[in-house]
């Protein structure tokens, strides 16, 4: 595992913690410009249910679940981390654990607009970081070519399960 170190830490009013990286130039090679952007990353279940239902269904996850269903399920998560731009929850990872011994980490999503920018890896990092007292941390990634992403940041695949 590889948690995430030197982030600064900020307690927000509602008791949790949110993570800002300073503003930076991504310069996007499909669209060849330079965007500025202020990502700011939340531990907290502070959101709507229509910010959850957005993240969702820009991955095309949301054909079978309504929107009040979607954000009941989600609110029951252990911990969860959200990736925020502009008021928009454009990212966001789950786990769901008994906070001693056992963890699985579940719905690793980033809107398609914001991929292949470092924000999946920044979340799974801020999220290893917060279930690092726990003994076991699980991912079972629904498709099979993400199992590369999960095995660069430190997860081992275990023959036979399909569980990293």
């Amino acid at each position: 595992m590889l948690p995430l170190r030197g982030i600064p830490k900020t307690n927000i009013a509602e008791g949790g913690s949110f993570f800002v990286f300073k503003a930076f130039l991504w310069y996007n090679i499909y669209k060849k410009e330079v965007v500025d952007m202020r990502i700011t990353y939340s531990l907290t279940k502070i959101f709507s249910s229509a910010q959850i239902f957005n993240v969702f269904k820009s991955v095309g996850w949301v054909n079978d679940i309504s929107e009040n269903d979607l954000y009941l399920a989600i609110m029951q998560s252990s911990h969860i981390v959200t990736a925020w731009y502009n008021g928009e929850i454009i990212g966001l990872i789950r786990s769901m654990d008994d906070n001693i011994w056992n963890a699985n980490i579940d719905c690793l999503i980033v809107n398609p607009k914001y991929q292949k920018m470092g924000i999946g890896k920044t979340l799974i990092n801020l999220l290893l970081d917060e279930l690092k007292h726990i003994h076991y941390i699980t991912v079972a990634p629904n498709e099979h070519k993400n199992i590369e992403f999960y095995k660069k940041l430190g997860f081992s695949f275990v023959e036979g399960s399909g569980v990293l």
